[in-house]
């Protein structure tokens, strides 16, 4: 039967190719009723911690899977105010398999989480 099943089958679909990841602003400017000393402080607390949580996510990623959730968890709460539907999706389905203990493919999917953390930190510096 493995004969007839090429070797790919097994493994889960490759990452679609990154694409350039631009904020969605409108949920955030909503949120903040225009108050851009809110949007600012919302920006900063991000720009202050993620940096952190995601060396932390990094360094648990794959031997402390409940470390990968919660850091996974948090990550994603925050993103949500910017409008980065991807990296969205993308944490809460390391989130759910971490949860799970099943990070077997998830190598792929986090080095994607953090190529565009390091995509969208500089969106909101201009915005800091």
């Amino acid at each position: 039967v493995d004969a007839l099943v090429p070797a790919a089958a097994n493994e889960p679909p490759p990452l679609a190719p990154p694409t350039p990841l631009h904020p969605d602003w409108q949920l955030l400017e909503e949120l903040a009723g225009g108050n851009d000393s809110f949007i600012k402080q919302i920006v900063n607390t991000f720009l202050g911690e993620a940096p952190s949580l995601e060396e932390v996510l990094a360094a648990a990623f794959p031997q402390d899977a409940d470390k990968v959730a919660q850091i996974a968890h948090k990550l994603k709460g925050q993103v949500a105010y910017f409008g980065v539907p991807v990296l969205h999706t993308q944490l809460d389905e390391l989130e759910r398999n971490a949860r799970r203990h099943d990070c077997a493919h998830c190598e792929p999917l986090l080095l994607a989480i953090r190529q565009q953390l390091g995509q969208l930190y500089p969106h909101l510096q201009e915005r800091a």
